[in-house]
């Protein structure tokens, strides 16, 4: 999606993209959402929070291994995080799933943060609401449709059956070639062993033979 329209932030260092579409979303849900407009914003700022959290997750793992985060896209249909190319398979699949291991480690945060403040206090209905509905169930099930192995979504990458299938070839190329190696080994060891068995024969009948002529010498 083009980043222009999009409110320009930084943050850290990097740029975070807003785009227009956000907008579109909130009418959209205006028009065909019964509910009261209060909760129509709670519930959008609750999913950009749910995008943001996620995208920063990516960020984080692409951060963490080294590399270069150009610019993070937040729209009204999720968001994207735009980095630097990476280099190994197992440095990507922890990139992709780093928006979703952010998902719940937030959850879980808002979670324990719930039930600390119910033990001190009555905690107000409509706080004990948000969390639950849109910052625990909304974002756990934002999470696990993200995690199917859909082109576009995180599960793509995370299951990505092409590689996993190259992987498996290499690895079977790579057992065969050690089992013909291994073969390959034990014939030279017998071939080494016999030739030792050998060779300690022809001594063994050479040293016999000069022994008997040293015994028996020629009286002609």
């Amino acid at each position: 999606m083009d980043s222009k329209g999009s409110i320009r932030i930084n943050l850290f260092n990097t740029d975070v993209y807003f785009h227009w579409s956000i907008l579109l979303m909130i009418v959209f849900r205006i028009i065909n959402s019964g509910s009261s407009l209060l909760n129509i914003l709670i519930s959008t700022i609750s999913i950009l929070i749910i995008i943001g959290i996620h995208e920063l997750g990516h960020a984080s793992f692409v951060l963490l291994f080294g590399y270069r985060v150009d610019f993070l896209f937040v729209h009204g249909f999720g968001g994207s995080c735009t980095h630097e190319e990476v280099n190994y398979s197992r440095e990507n699949l922890f990139i992709a799933l780093g928006g979703i291991i952010f998902q719940g480690i937030f959850a879980l945060f808002l979670v324990g943060i719930l039930s600390f403040l119910q033990r001190l206090f009555s905690v107000p209905q409509v706080i004990d609401y948000v969390i639950w509905q849109f910052f625990v169930k909304w974002n756990l099930s934002i999470a696990l449709f993200n995690i199917l192995p859909i082109p576009g979504f995180d599960g793509a990458q995370i299951f990505d059956l092409k590689a996993i299938a190259e992987k498996h070839e290499k690895r079977k190329k790579y057992l065969a070639d050690r089992k013909a190696f291994s073969k390959k080994k034990r014939e030279n060891m017998k071939m080494k062993k016999r030739a030792k068995e050998l060779s300690f024969t022809i001594m063994k009948t050479a040293k016999e033979a000069s022994k008997n002529t040293i015994q028996h010498p020629d009286n002609s």
